[in-house]
C-alpha cells in the first residue's frame, strides 16, 4: 500500500453510520434475493453483444452484471464519493476449471496479485506482471509493471505483445485511492483496456474486483477507507461488456456481514494468509469462460 498523494479527507458522517449504509449491500446472494434490493443491469453495448442480441450469434452467451442499491453517506472530499451501489460477480454460465487453463493467462496488479503469484500454484504457467505499489495511475503514466518470471520492470504494452493469451486478470485500484478523483481512475482504465485489447484482442478479460481492507485499517478520515474502495470496484465493474470483459468478485467470500475482509483471514488488514490466496484461486478456478467457436 503505497502512501496517499490526496492527503487526508474527513466525511461527514462517523464510520459506522457509513459501514451500516454499505454493509447492506456487500453480500451479493442476501442483497439480491430481497424483494426490496433495487438492482442496474450494465448489459453489453459492444458490437459484439449487438451481434448476439439480434441472433447472429445465439450460441454465444452474453454475461450481465448487476448492482445492488443502497442509499449513500454523503462524503466530505474531493477525491470520492459513495457510490450508492455495489457490484456483483457478472452472470455467466462459467465452468469449474483446473490449472492447466491458466496456461495462456496473464494477471496484472498489486502486491495482493502478488500473493496469488506465491500461493496459487501457476508461477510455471501463467505470466504475472505485478508489484508491491502498483497502480493504473502510475502505469498510465509510465507504461511499466513487474514481470515476475525475472523481477525486473518491463513496458506492460511491450511485455503482452511478446505470446498470445487466452486470458487476461486485472485487479488494481488499492494503491489508485490515494492519486485523484474515482474519475481520473475510471478514465486509466479505460486506457488499460484499450491497451489490452491492442495487443491482445481476442483475450478474455477479468477485471477483478479489488479486495476489501480489514475494519482496523478502514478510516472515514482519509481516502483509505472500504467506501472509496468500493467506489472503484464499481467503475470497474461498469467496464464489463459480458462479452470478452467481465466482472469477478470474491469480496463475499472473504468479508464479514459489515463487509469488512475478516480479521482471521489477514495478517495486516489488507493482505491474506497463503490459505487465503489458495482459497482465492479456488473461486477464480470457479469461474473459467469458455469462449464459443
Amino acid at each position: 500500500i503505497t502512501g496517499q498523494d490526496a492527503g487526508n479527507e474527513s466525511a461527514d458522517q462517523q464510520e459506522d453510520s457509513a459501514s451500516d449504509h454499505f454493509a447492506s449491500a456487500v453480500h451479493s446472494d442476501a442483497a439480491r434475493s430481497s424483494e426490496n434490493a433495487s438492482s442496474e443491469t450494465a448489459k453489453s453495448t459492444t458490437e459484439q453483444a449487438e451481434k448476439d442480441n439480434s441472433g447472429e450469434n445465439e450460441a454465444q452467451p452474453i454475461g450481465e452484471t448487476s448492482f445492488t442499491t443502497y442509499e449513500p453517506v454523503k462524503i466530505k472530499s474531493k477525491y470520492y464519493e459513495d457510490a450508492g451501489k455495489t457490484a456483483h460477480t457478472t452472470t455467466y454460465p462459467y465452468r469449474e476449471v483446473g490449472n492447466d487453463y491458466f496456461a495462456d493467462a496473464a494477471f496484472i496488479g498489486d502486491s495482493r496479485m502478488l500473493g496469488l503469484h506465491d500461493y496459487a500454484g501457476w508461477q510455471d504457467s501463467a505470466d504475472f506482471f505485478c508489484d508491491n505499489g502498483f497502480s493504473v495511475y502510475k502505469w498510465a503514466k509510465d507504461g511499466e509493471a513487474v514481470d515476475q518470471k525475472n523481477g525486473k520492470k518491463v513496458n506492460l504494452q511491450k511485455a503482452l505483445s511478446e505470446r498470445k493469451y487466452g486470458k487476461i486478470y486485472l485487479m488494481v485500484g488499492m494503491n489508485d485511492l490515494g492519486y485523484g478523483t474515482t474519475d481520473l481512475y475510471t478514465a486509466n482504465m479505460k486506457k488499460m483496456l484499450t491497451m489490452l485489447r491492442t495487443v491482445q484482442p481476442d483475450a478474455i478479460i477479468c477485471l477483478m474486483g479489488n479486495l476489501h481492507m480489514a475494519e482496523s485499517k478502514s478510516d472515514m478520515t482519509s481516502v483509505y477507507n472500504n467506501i472509496s474502495l468500493n467506489a472503484k470496484n464499481v467503475a470497474m465493474a461498469m467496464l464489463a461488456d459480458g462479452v470478452t470483459t467481465f466482472y469477478l468478485d470474491a469480496n463475499p467470500e472473504f468479508t464479514d456481514e459489515k463487509g469488512f475482509l475478516k480479521s482471521e483471514l489477514t495478517f495486516d488488514g489488507f493482505h491474506l494468509y497463503a490459505k487465503g490466496y489458495k482459497q482465492w484461486a479456488d473461486f477464480i478456478k470457479k469461474h473459467g469462460i469458455m469462449k464459443q467457436k
